[in-house]
């Protein structure tokens, strides 16, 4: 599970658009979405993209996008 309000917290933080954030990945921009909300999951080198462009530590990469139950 992703913890999409902390994956969303660094993009805005690091001033990452979600058209920044898809054309880093290929994608377009709806496909952003659905990842970046969730909807889809993420795979292993898309997360390791997503590492780089946020400039993300070990630890954080874990709590975002190997997050437990956020209920």
């Amino acid at each position: 599970m992703i913890n999409t309000r902390l994956l969303q917290a660094h993009m805005v933080l690091k001033g990452v658009t979600t058209k920044d954030f898809a054309d880093a990945q290929g994608w377009n921009t709806r496909k952003a979405y659905r990842k970046i909300n969730g909807e889809s999951a993420f795979t292993v080198p898309e997360v390791q993209i997503c590492k780089k462009l946020l400039d993300l530590d070990p630890p954080t990469t874990n709590e975002i996008f190997f997050a437990e139950d956020l209920s």
